[in-house]
């Protein structure tokens, strides 16, 4: 049975902190009436709508795995730099993951924007079934031995029952195109049509916008539908520590979970 954890969340807003202190400084006036209660949170559920894995029979090190959302920006991050194997590189390949509730149709688009600080490896997943079954895409920058994960640059594998099939970039003596840059953003877009992938990147979106046509309708290795999400593999330094995710987005069905602020000025 797979270990399932609740998503751990961090609550950036001054404003809640801010209302929080004043509530507390106020003290029972004589006679008034009991105060109504406009907003509890325990702080214990998660973000709604996604579900962190750590797979088993990893061996991990450091960690422990914490995946974090910023309600205010919208940005995912995990920056406990836990990974598998070795340092030098995990001939297993396993990492933790961060999935959403939503199952995506056979034919979808998945997009989002990534930011690293660290150089090693993080990424998407799409066609998740089970801890040993799905797709994923990896960006990292640290230069590895031949034919050891993280590949530099960009990666397309799928795990299969745990068995492991490179499919498109990252394979030895293989050229990455694109190598992402520290603490630049880069937009990605996968998109599915029937089992055909493409894999786009827009680097440096808000600066030198430059594309790259990593992936151009591509075949894929059994079905593609099933939930996305996002993985990371010794991640921690750099500016933005490890690294960020956000403008997330799947059609043609939505990704699962609400923003607890959505509603708040």
């Amino acid at each position: 049975m797979k270990k399932q954890t609740l998503l751990g969340v961090l609550w950036f807003h001054p404003l809640g902190f801010a209302l929080l202190f004043l509530l507390s400084m106020r003290g029972p006036s004589a006679g008034a009436a009991p105060a109504r209660l406009l907003l509890e949170d325990q702080f214990n559920s998660g973000r709604p709508g996604w579900r962190a894995v750590q797979p088993t029979g990893g061996n991990y090190l450091a960690g422990p795995m914490l995946w974090q959302y910023d309600v205010v920006t919208g940005l995912f991050a995990e920056q406990s730099n836990i990974y598998t194997d070795a340092a030098a590189a995990s001939p297993t390949r396993i990492a933790v993951m961060l999935i959403n509730d939503t199952v995506a149709p056979s034919n979808f688009t998945y997009t989002a924007r990534l930011t690293a600080g660290d150089d090693d490896a993080f990424g998407l997943i799409w066609g998740y079934q089970n801890q040993n079954t799905f797709y994923r895409v990896a960006f990292a920058r640290q230069t590895r031995a031949a034919g050891a994960w993280p590949f530099q640059g960009w990666a397309v594998d799928r795990l299969n029952n745990g068995q492991i099939t490179d499919l498109y970039g990252g394979i030895s003596n293989f050229v990455a195109s694109f190598v992402n840059s520290a603490n630049i953003p880069f937009d990605v877009a996968i998109v599915v049509t029937n089992n055909l992938l493409t894999l786009t990147v827009l680097d440096d979106p808000e600066g030198a916008p430059t594309t790259y046509n990593l992936v151009s309708g591509e075949p894929l290795q059994g079905s593609s539908g099933g939930r996305v999400g996002l993985f990371t593999w010794g991640m921690s330094g750099g500016t933005p520590t490890g690294f960020r995710v956000g403008n997330l987005a799947l059609s043609p069905t939505p990704l699962s979970g609400t923003n607890p602020l959505a509603n708040w000025n």
